[in-house]
């Protein structure tokens, strides 16, 4: 197995699965993508 870090490209899709991922987690709930965007390129 090989891991590495989210390179920009990629940013949009995995915000987009973030999101889902939450949404799906934490019913009724939803995180703007621009906040979940500024989460992980902070992080």
């Amino acid at each position: 197995m090989q891991v590495n870090l989210v390179s920009q490209p990629q940013y949009e899709s995995l915000v987009e699965l973030l999101c889902e991922l939450h949404a799906h987690y934490n019913e009724g709930s939803s995180v703007p993508p621009e906040m979940m965007r500024s989460h992980l390129v902070d992080n």
